[in-house]
């Protein structure tokens, strides 16, 4: 018997086999569904739950084989693929991947494919697929109006990538219609020596999270500093990749559990044999800003809320670099920006707010100077007593005779 797990959701039963397994139905209603998914990425799991959430509106039983993208799946036999009822498979790059599977028999549903075209003329095939058009109007609204650049540029993923296309002519169209022009950068170059030829300051719009993190890891090599000289936007909201740049990756969020419910319903429609638009696009919801787009407004929000992290803290800040992860920057640029807004360091206003709770402390309690020292955060030893009066001019015996009756 090959081995699987079955997961009840009400009343629909999907059953959920290794990949290199068989699946057989028990239930001669049941639909047997092959289900091919990067369940590795954010996009692959909010698809999967778009999927799931169909089927449960609509009281429907399928017995599923989800195929993580194993390698089984790059080497798919006739049999295995005929044997089921129907497929839902996203993303996949290889052209000879996408030709076995538009030459099966079964009712197909491609979601995000990065060669459309191989679709065309198939019966029984709908593509569902991100509005590369909106991705682009939207990327380049948000940067048009963040500041007045000197220059734009648009990444693509390859110079011959149909959906990357897309995104940049729309990008460059839509900044035209404004009086602005874009330079297309070659992915085939290095990095490097185009970001720097770029008039300064330079907003970038990158075909995919993948392709922003790759500018940015080329900024820190290269010596440009973002976002002060560029501002960097992508695609995908991949947080795993969004969050682990340096600075974080602002991005565009596509629906992608509006993607899985589109690709269930379209199937659902196959497996009916009712008609269905062969060619369909999913929504785009909203940039999800970071460091890597940052605004002047954002910068003092940015300030304001370290300054009230700093001033709450308890125990007291002992770490410029956990209170930079704590908000989600760059110990450089949170320092950058007290120096903008405060003309001061963040050490500087932590070491501030530290000495200011010591002389409430001296003012207002009969602790003595070493407990008022550790709860402050200054630290033991002599370098509080010292710090306090490199500051001050006085010790803090005296500070606290002086400002006693």
């Amino acid at each position: 018997m090959a081995n699987c797990d079955t997961i009840l959701f009400g009343k629909t039963c999907f059953t959920i086999q290794a990949t290199n397994d068989i699946l057989k139905s028990t239930m001669n209603t049941t639909k047997r569904i092959l289900l091919v998914l990067p369940m590795a990425c954010q996009d692959g799991l909010e698809k999967y739950n778009g999927i799931m959430r169909f089927l449960q509106e609509n009281d429907l039983r399928w017995s599923i084989r989800l195929d993580r993208l194993s390698p089984s799946v790059f080497r798919p036999t006739i049999g295995e693929r005929d044997h089921f009822d129907g497929a839902i498979i996203d993303g996949l790059a290889s052209m000879g991947l996408i030709r076995a599977y538009v030459r099966s028999s079964i009712p197909l549903v491609a979601i995000d494919w990065r060669h459309p075209e191989l679709c065309m003329g198939r019966r029984q095939l709908i593509q569902i697929n991100s509005d590369n058009a909106e991705i682009g109007r939207m990327a380049a609204r948000a940067l048009s109006n963040l500041h007045p650049f000197a220059s734009f540029a648009y990444l693509p993923l390859a110079p011959n990538s149909l959906w990357s296309g897309s995104r940049g002519r729309t990008f460059a169209q839509t900044l035209k219609r404004k009086g602005r022009s874009v330079v297309q950068l070659d992915p085939s170059l290095p990095l490097g020596p185009q970001l720097i030829s770029l008039p300064k300051p330079a907003a970038l719009f990158a075909a995919n999270d993948a392709v922003g993190a790759k500018v940015l890891d080329a900024c820190i090599h290269s010596g440009i500093s973002v976002p002060e000289d560029l501002s960097v936007l992508g695609v995908d909201n991949e947080r795993f990749t969004c969050l682990h740049t340096d600075p974080p990756l602002a991005s565009i969020q596509p629906d992608f559990e509006s993607a899985g419910h589109m690709a269930a319903a379209a199937l659902a429609a196959l497996l009916s044999r009712k008609s269905v638009k062969s060619v369909q696009t999913y929504r785009t919801l909203d940039i999800s800003p970071r460091q890597s787009m940052e605004t002047p407004r954002s910068a003092g929000r940015l300030v304001q809320r370290a300054m009230e992290l700093i001033r709450n803290a308890h125990p007291p800040v002992s770490s410029i670099g956990s209170l930079a992860r704590q908000l989600g920057v760059s110990r450089r640029l949170l320092d950058l920006r007290f120096r903008e807004i405060q003309s001061r360091s963040v050490l500087e206003a932590v070491t501030e707010e530290k000495m200011s709770k010591v002389c409430n402390l001296l003012r207002s309690t009969n602790m003595s100077i070493a407990e008022i020292s550790a709860a402050s955060g200054l630290g033991s030893g002599t370098n509080p007593l010292r710090a306090f009066k490199r500051r001050f001019g006085i010790t803090m015996g005296d500070y606290r005779a002086s400002s006693r009756p």
